[in-house]
Order: C-alpha cells, then structure tokens, then sequence
C-alpha cells in the first residue's frame, strides 16, 4: 500500500511541474519530490525532507552527470534513442546504489 501511495504522489508531482523550469520540489508527508529538468531528461528522486533540497538536488545532478556518460559510453544520442530499460536495470543501478550511499543512513 505504501508504495503504491508514493506511486501515485510521484506521478501527481511529475504533473505538477511547470512548464519551463528546469527544478520543481514539492514536499508532502515529510517526503520530498524532487525534479531536474534537463533536455529530453527528467530526473526524480523522493527523500526524506531531513535530507534537504540542496542534497537531494546535488544527488539528482550526479545522477545525471553520470547518466550523460553512461549513453556517451554506448554511443547512444543524447536522447536515448536505442536504450532499453533492461540496460538501464542491469547497468545503470549500480551507478545509482553508489551515488545514494552517501545519503543512506
């Protein structure tokens, strides 16, 4: 049920963003969602507001700065055309365990 709810609060976020802006932070429940907007990219993360929106938004530009080397390294457009989400689960989590470590308590 819980992340089912989050699901639907992520989903409600996303909807929220306005158009244009290029972070978008909404808090709700002690949880904040957090969006970096970037060219045909948008990355989101939801985090305990304890973490703060200077934190989780350093996460977020690590996580895309990595991201960006991550499609270069398989010679992929910037666009993702090509990516498939099996590579994202299977080469890309990692990248994103290493980058939350920091952040997990």
């Amino acid at each position: 049920r819980a992340s089912i709810e989050l699901s639907d609060a992520a989903s409600n976020c996303l909807g929220k963003i306005p158009p244009l802006h290029s972070r978008f932070s909404h808090t709700a429940k002690r949880r904040m969602f957090n969006c970096l907007i970037n060219d045909s990219w948008i990355y989101c993360a939801i985090v305990d507001e304890a973490l703060g929106k200077s934190n989780a938004y350093s996460y977020l530009e690590q996580v895309r700065d990595e991201f960006l080397k991550f499609l270069g390294a398989r010679g992929l457009p910037l666009n993702g055309e090509g990516l498939g989400t099996r590579s994202l689960d299977t080469d890309f989590t990692p990248v994103l365990c290493h980058l939350a470590a920091p952040f997990v308590g």
